[in-house]
Parts: C-alpha cells; sequence; structure tokens
C-alpha cells in the first residue's frame, strides 16, 4: 500500500529532501511535480509556488524569503494530518469489525513511526486472524452442507421420482375410477371444420393427429389426464383431481371442480359434477347451456347445438335447439347411455340393449343393432359396440361410402368422427376407418389406455 503525502516546497533551490517514512534521501528533479521513495514506496505529491504572471507589476519590496526549517514544519503538519486521516479510517474498520482492513492500515502507520498505530497492530492482528479462521470455518461448512446435499439428492433422486410416477398413477386410476360411464379415451372431432384425433395414453398424457391450425393438438404438456373430448377447433382434459384444462385456456376451478365427465359440441363443453349436477361453457345461441338446474344426472353428451342428461331413474332430459323433438325424449325409460348428434338428432340405449332415436321414440330393430354397450355418432355417420367387441355402423362418408367394420374384432371402445370411424382395442390398440385426408387417421402406432373389458364402460 502506497502513501500519499503532499510536500509543500516554497524555495525552489532546494535539490534534495528526506523521506517522512523512511527517512531516505530524494532527489527533486525541478520538471517533475511528484516523486516517489525508492526504498518504501512511499508517494510524496510537491507544491511550488507560482510564478508571477508577465503584466503583473514587480512590487517595490521583494518579500523575504521563507526559511527551509518553516517547510518542513509546514510538510510535517500535512503529513499528520494525513496519517491522522488514514488512523480514523481504519478506527472505522475496526468497529465494524472489518479486521482484516484496519489491520492494513495500522501496520503502514506503524512502519511510518506513528506509535499508537504500533500498539493498535498487536491489538488488532489477533482479531484479524480469528476473523480469517471463522471465514474459512464458514466455507468449508459450507462446502460440506453441498456436498451431504448432493449425495443424498443423488441417493434419494430415484426413489422420490418413483414415488412421484407411483403418485400419479395412482390418482389416475382413482379419477378414472371416478369418471362416469364411458367418458373419452379416443376422441375424433364430431362437428365444424376442424378434422383432429385426440388419445388417452396409459401414463396420462394425450396423443394427437389431425390439423393443428388453432392451436387444438397443443397438449404436449398436459399430464394426469383422465378424460379427453373434442369440439371444433379445440381439445378439453378432464385431470384426475376433477378439474379441467383446455386449448383455450384452462376453465375456471371455482366453477369447473369434481368434474367426473365431459362432452363438447360444437362450440360448447358441459361437464357433469360428482354431484349429479352439470356445468357448461360456451356458446349459448340455442339455450344450450341451459343446465344449471338438473340434478340427479349421470351421464351427459353435447351435440352440435344441445345437451343432454340421462338421470339416474333412466329418464332423459335436454336443452337447447328444437324444443318440439326435446319433448319426444321425455317419453323415454330405462335409458343407460345417451349421444346427441346433429340438430334434432339424439341417439340412447336402452337396458336390453336396443338403441332408440329422437323422433317418435323409434328404435333400431334390425338384428345387427341388438346388444349395443356404447354408441357413437357424428353427423349421418353412427357406430355401435357389440357385447361381443364386434362393431356396427349406419350411415355413408364422403361419395357416399360405407364403412366396413366386418373385420374388427375384440373392440371395447368406439368413437364416430367427420367421415371416420375408430376403434379400440382391448390391447390398446387401434383401428379406423373412413377418410382421413387431413392426417387424423395417421394413428396406427397409437398404444392407448383401454379399460379391462366393454362392460367396464358401464358399471
Amino acid at each position: 500500500m502506497l502513501a500519499h503525502v503532499k510536500i509543500f516546497l516554497m524555495e525552489v533551490s532546494v535539490k534534495s529532501l528526506k523521506c517522512d517514512s523512511c527517512g531516505a534521501g530524494l532527489q527533486i528533479q525541478h520538471n517533475k511535480d511528484s516523486i516517489t521513495c525508492e526504498y518504501c514506496g512511499t508517494s510524496m505529491i510537491i507544491e511550488r509556488p507560482q510564478p508571477a504572471a508577465a503584466n503583473t507589476p514587480v512590487p517595490s519590496e521583494t518579500p523575504s524569503p521563507i526559511s527551509g526549517a518553516e517547510t518542513e514544519a509546514k510538510n510535517a503538519e500535512l503529513i499528520e494530518k494525513h496519517k491522522a486521516g488514514r488512523y480514523e479510517i481504519a478506527e472505522i474498520h475496526t468497529k465494524a469489525e472489518q479486521y482484516t482492513k484496519a489491520l492494513a492500515i495500522f501496520k503502514q502507520l506503524g512502519e511510518i513511526n506513528y506509535k499508537d498505530a504500533q500498539h493498535r497492530v498487536s491489538e488488532i492482528e489477533p482479531l484479524a486472524l480469528a476473523m480469517r479462521k471463522k471465514r474459512r470455518k464458514r466455507f468449508l461448512i459450507f462446502v460440506a452442507i453441498f456436498v451431504l446435499g448432493f449425495a443424498i439428492y443423488r441417493i434419494a433422486n430415484p426413489f422420490i421420482q418413483r414415488a412421484i410416477i407411483e403418485a400419479g398413477a395412482e390418482a389416475r386410476e382413482a379419477g378414472r375410477e371416478r369418471v362416469a360411464l364411458h367418458s373419452g379415451i379416443i376422441m375424433a372431432n364430431r362437428f365444424g371444420a376442424s378434422t383432429h384425433v385426440v388419445g388417452l395414453l396409459p401414463d396420462g398424457a394425450v396423443a394427437t393427429a389431425g390439423r393443428n391450425f388453432d392451436r387444438q393438438l397443443n397438449v404436449e404438456h398436459w399430464e394426469n389426464i383422465v378424460a379427453i373430448t373434442t369440439g371444433n377447433n379445440r381439445t378439453v382434459g378432464l385431470l384426475a383431481d376433477g378439474t379441467v384444462v383446455s386449448t383455450r385456456g384452462r376453465l375456471p376451478e371455482y366453477e369447473w371442480y369434481d368434474i367426473v365427465m365431459l362432452s363438447s359440441g360444437e362450440n360448447h363443453v358441459v361437464g357433469l359434477r360428482a354431484d349429479g349436477t352439470v356445468i357448461a361453457y360456451g356458446q349459448n345461441d340455442n339455450g344450450q347451456l341451459d343446465v344449471y338446474s338438473w340434478q340427479g344426472i349421470i351421464a351427459i353428451s353435447a351435440g352440435q347445438n344441445h345437451t343432454v342428461g340421462l338421470r339416474a331413474d333412466g329418464t332423459v332430459v335436454a336443452a337447447g335447439k328444437s324444443e318440439s323433438a326435446m319433448r319426444h325424449l321425455a317419453q323415454w325409460q330405462d335409458i343407460i347411455a345417451i349421444e346427441a348428434g346433429r340438430p334434432g338428432s339424439t341417439l340412447a340405449l336402452r337396458a336390453d340393449g336396443m338403441v332408440v332415436e329422437m323422433g317418435a321414440s323409434r328404435q333400431m330393430t334390425s338384428r345387427e343393432w341388438r346388444n349395443i354397450v356404447m354408441l357413437s355418432s357424428a353427423g349421418f355417420i353412427t357406430v355401435g359396440l357389440r357385447a361381443d367387441g364386434t362393431v356396427v355402423t349406419r350411415g355413408l362418408v364422403e361419395n357416399y361410402r360405407a364403412l366396413d367394420v366386418r373385420s374388427w374384432q375384440n373392440i371395447v371402445y368406439v368413437t364416430a368422427g367427420r367421415n371416420i370411424i375408430i376403434g379400440l382395442r382391448a390391447d390398446g390398440t387401434i383401428v379406423s376407418a373412413g377418410v382421413g385426408e387431413r392426417g387424423q387417421l395417421d394413428i396406427g402406432g397409437w398404444r392407448l389406455y383401454a379399460p379391462s373389458s366393454t362392460e367396464a364402460n358401464f358399471q
């Protein structure tokens, strides 16, 4: 550390002086404003009298020159002030327990014969040493804690990850037990311009295929999903905790809680709570959201612009377009499953395995449509799943082509979409038929969550 000392030099003829720190003789150069001691490194600034300006009148009497003794006294006074200032700074560091900084200053002051500083060095040095030891101890403790924590993390992390996976699996299983009837495992959009398919994977994630022009396939971060449904340009998922997430934003939890079943129409979503009440969200131009007064509901289905609910006593209630047609639903009895489709179209499955359709309570009397355990419809396509795992269809797709599903076997779940039908086998693999020009049938490699049996859909 260098000490800077200001020297007031009145006699310009002086050629040398002594260093205030070590007493060494120093040579002064007339063109230099500072000088540094070669032995102790003390730097001294030299002040010289300023020469008079050319136009300054010369006084009549020449002042007597200042003696060398006075110059030394002036220099000694400046040096003393400098040392006093450094001493004060060292005292401030001492009070702040910054002993290392204080010790460095006191040692320097002691080297320039500041006697009290030498005494302070003997007091401060043990404190500075103790402070250094304390800091070193803290650092070693920190390193030890870090190493121990890292070791514990490396050992415990596999067990923690396994526990998280097991807890997620248990939550999904509990959620699936809560899900009512045949809530969505694989769904193809049934209404609107969107052509996409989503499927529920065994780990609670969601697989997608088809067009993504409105972010309806942006589900890569979803997890712990137990049921899914699709609408026009949207995908909606039911989480194991009973809340709902959508590709158009999470539905408010203060309303969408304790949900056990979901269904989507063209522009609205309906949810069934565990207490048998129903909640809806979306477009209500035909009154399809007027479901808040419903009670005792065990299943729901959203059509293109209407909503249908199944009561525990096997009767049906509806809201939305074509109220006159809806009144026919009040005549239905012993219903165990419902499927709302295009405007004015609703299908229902009776306990005896027969299918009835809205409009004069007609039923599908063909032998093919017996022993049905699950229904799905989209547009003019209807697909039914028989108890033996085979499938029956009604309706035509584009270019008036029929859907050939005669070879399908061991099916446990079916869904219909725009010009397509999809079946889920018991091993989680997929079969499909129809027109998939938008990539919605690029699902052959999927292996989805599958219920243990066909009858599991209606426990």
